[in-house]
């Protein structure tokens, strides 16, 4: 805008002469330094002016987003958002990132990561992919032996095996766990407490079973007669 107040004015100085005009148009400092005749025919200098630029300013007030000075000039694309820009004396559009790995604080890329876990780095200032901690299923319980009885069973801990284990005596001393299905007996560990009269070994295992072997103090296969506790683990 240009004419008799001089070039556009930005919507922050509009409001500012508005609020300028009308407190002069409403105060006395008109009539300051005139004769009384002007006064009292209510003469004004520079009434028409103000007023004018009143008009002007009112017609100019409803000014949008892109007027302002540090704005862009022109609205975005659908689905971009404003950000600061680059010099940080103005704002921009830009496209949304909708990708993990452009965030500022994410891995560069996901290669040799597959499984891994999301977690927050050290330093605390990022993610990173670290490999998951490795869990395994666990059997834990009570075997109650008393001589030539296949071992009762009282489960301590929940049995989350993929199997159910079910216990005979097989010989003297010897005790066998048979799997209600296949495991990956190269992921198996076992444990078992010594009795009150001797030892357990583990005689052997595979992929449907785990043999528990007893012996008393001299080495000799004997049956047990103690209650015992046992743990299956069975990593993934």
């Amino acid at each position: 805008m240009s004419g008799m107040f001089g070039t556009a004015l930005n919507p922050a100085t509009l409001i500012r002469k508005q609020w300028i005009a009308k407190e002069y148009l409403e105060s006395d400092l008109f009539f300051i330094g005139r004769r009384d005749k002007d006064y009292e025919h209510g003469y004004k200098p520079h009434v028409m002016e103000f007023q004018a630029l009143i008009a002007i300013i009112e017609d100019t007030l409803e000014f949008s987003f892109t007027d302002l000075t540090d704005t862009p000039d022109v609205l975005g694309l659908p689905g971009q958002i404003l950000e600061v820009n680059a010099t940080g004396d103005a704002l921009e559009f830009v496209d949304p990132i909708d990708d993990f790995l452009d965030l500022i604080d994410t891995p560069n890329d996901y290669t040799g990561s597959a499984g891994y876990n999301v977690v927050v780095n050290g330093t605390e200032d990022g993610l990173e992919f670290v490999a998951p901690v490795v869990t395994p299923s666990i059997y834990e319980a009570r075997l109650t032996f008393d001589g030539t009885n296949n071992p009762i069973e009282s489960i301590l801990h929940i049995n989350d095996l993929p199997v159910t284990i079910t216990w005979t005596r097989t010989g003297v001393g010897v005790y066998l766990g048979t799997f209600s299905a296949t495991v990956d007996s190269s992921k198996l560990v076992a444990r078992i407490n010594n009795s009150s009269t001797g030892m357990f070994l583990i005689g052997s295992y595979s992929n449907t079973f785990i043999q528990f072997i007893h012996q008393d103090y001299t080495g000799t296969f004997a049956d047990c007669t103690s209650i015992v506790s046992v743990e299956i683990k069975l990593y993934p």
